[in-house]
């Protein structure tokens, strides 16, 4: 593999979404999909939310949210941070962050780092 170097940045990915948790306290975000050609090489994941009372619970998922499909979760989804041990992900796949049972109109975030390489 080849290290990208995108604006002048080494090849290191950085992504960050938010989301406004709805009535339930309830809210997801996707990470991706990986762009052709690429593969993330993920390092660290890290989620936030603006309210922790009541605390939410951040769950990750390669691809969909589904429990098949579950990679890591967190009972402290208001500030918490994720080992993601070099997990790659190829041309066209994702992640999925969701929060549960948070405070409604509370906003989530979540940041993704690690390195892009050409596959």
């Amino acid at each position: 593999m080849t290290l990208i170097i995108p604006d002048g940045k080494g090849g290191r990915l950085r992504r960050a979404e938010n989301v406004t948790l709805n009535a339930a306290g309830d809210g997801e975000v996707i990470l991706g999909p990986v762009p052709a050609s690429r593969r993330w090489v993920l390092a660290r994941l890290a989620v936030f939310c603006t309210v922790d009372d009541p605390m939410p619970v951040a769950s990750v998922y390669d691809g969909t949210a589904s429990p098949g499909n579950l990679l890591d979760a967190t009972y402290t989804g208001a500030q918490d941070v994720s080992d993601m041990g070099g997990l790659a992900l190829d041309q066209s796949e994702f992640l999925t962050v969701a929060w549960t049972a948070g405070q409604a109109g509370a906003v989530a975030t979540v940041r993704l780092t690690g390195y892009e390489v050409v596959a």
